[in-house]
């Protein structure tokens, strides 16, 4: 099921690089990576939004939830493109609205991994986030911002 546009970072060894990105999920790497820290992610490749799973304060999120591999320890920026994310033409609200969302397994709610502390246009960004393996999501505290 998350076998959607798979990507990966690995073994970076110069600063300030980008992965590529998953349907609207890409990262912003800061320090190097050994080739025994890396990430491999993909997505479910469903648009628009979903008010199910959700923790307290978190008001909707987007359908689409990446899947991530992670071996070692990898500690990135993780950016979201909201239009490319949900498909909607959201009205980007202040940073503190929107919360990264994780759950360990395919079911069950989610919980709030980190709040964004950046906003470009329609980019989220949650800086120097820790990662796991498990199921991410991008969560809005109001409706109108994905």
């Amino acid at each position: 099921d998350y076998r959607n546009s798979i990507k990966a970072i690995w073994a970076k060894t110069s600063t300030s690089q980008y992965s590529l990105s998953s349907n609207g999920l890409f990262f912003k790497i800061d320090a190097a990576l050994t080739e025994q820290n890396f990430v491999v992610f993909g997505n479910n490749n469903l648009s628009s939004t979903s008010t199910s799973n959700l923790p307290v304060g978190v008001a909707v999120r987007s359908k689409r939830i990446w899947h991530l591999y992670e071996s070692g320890t990898v500690e990135t920026n993780v950016i979201f493109d909201i239009s490319d994310v949900t498909g909607n033409n959201a009205t980007v609200g202040a940073s503190s609205n929107y919360k990264l969302l994780y759950r360990s397994g395919t079911s069950g709610d989610f919980s709030v991994a980190a709040t964004a502390n950046g906003v470009s246009g329609d980019n989220i960004t949650f800086s120097t986030v820790s990662l796991n393996d498990g199921y991410y999501c991008l969560g809005a505290t109001s409706n109108g911002n994905i």
